[in-house]
């Protein structure tokens, strides 16, 4: 992480739990901010890094590149983003998405207008825009090698309750394909937007690897903890809680758009 980049990861409570393994396993190598017992109403917007720490013993063995400061640039930072585009960004993918297809069903319509995407529900997100600089940028600020992003728990029709089908019922995720089919639209947009930024980093000269990494999502079980080993194979569902029963398929859909920019460049990587 210090020679290659280090790891800029962006994701829900899942890449956070990735995070909190990063600082275990890399312990005492690792010193890890900001400290919770002295700070007990910790936001979950804060960043959260691991610097390498003064004292470790592989210091002397370390290829430090330009500029790098072991007190202030950091080996891996965590931000919470549920949803990799922030909700100003969908906002506008989804008002759009619904205007196109409003104009093809009447091109005479002239109220364009429709209710928010989002429900009142907490959830925390950033742009591209905002954190694809922390990815670009060089010692003592950053020194990122890697963002390693996932996304899908969030995906869900009561945050986004404008795709919400009650009719649908809960067998059917009450309109879960709706939001399935904007989770397309917005990840083809977040792919585009993030090598975008990486192709305009290496027009301006910028030549320190960097790649992305998509991990896949991980979903719940209402049964987990009745569970003591291992599955041989996925488990059926009983209920229909949240989107967990589909997050196979936001899986699938990311992976097609990933593999899409991967054609033509090897930025974007898969890992299941």
């Amino acid at each position: 992480m210090v020679e290659q980049g280090g790891w800029l990861l962006m994701g829900d409570s899942i890449t956070e739990n990735h995070f909190f393994s990063l600082s275990c396993l890399l312990y005492p190598h690792v010193r890890a901010t900001p400290n919770y017992t002295e700070n007990p109403y910790f936001d979950r917007a804060w960043p959260q890094k691991l610097y390498l720490s003064p004292t470790s013993p592989l210091i002397p063995e370390l290829d430090f590149p330009p500029n790098f400061s072991i007190e202030n640039t950091p080996l891996v930072l965590f931000r919470r983003v549920d949803l990799l585009l922030n909700q100003g960004d969908l906002e506008t993918i989804y008002q759009n998405s619904f205007r196109t297809e409003a104009e093809d069903e009447d091109p005479t319509a002239t109220n364009a207008t429709t209710k928010s995407l989002f429900s009142e529900e907490t959830t925390w997100s950033l742009s591209p825009s905002e954190y694809m600089p922390i990815l670009l940028s060089s010692p003592p600020e950053s020194n990122f090698g890697t963002l390693v992003v996932s996304t899908g728990g969030h995906w869900t029709t009561t945050l986004m309750n404008a795709l919400r089908d009650e009719e649908a019922g809960e067998e059917a995720g009450y309109g879960i394909e709706n939001v399935k089919a904007f989770f397309k639209v917005a990840m083809r947009t977040w792919a585009g937007q993030v090598q975008d930024a990486i192709d305009e980093y290496r027009r301006n000269g910028g030549t320190r690897p960097k790649q992305v990494v998509v991990r896949a999502y991980l979903p719940g079980h209402e049964d987990c903890h009745n569970h003591r080993e291992p599955w041989g194979e996925i488990q059926p569902y009983e209920f229909r809680w949240y989107n967990w029963p589909w997050i196979k398929d936001y899986n699938a859909i990311f992976k097609v758009c990933a593999t899409t920019y991967s054609v033509s460049c090897t930025h974007f990587t898969l890992e299941c």
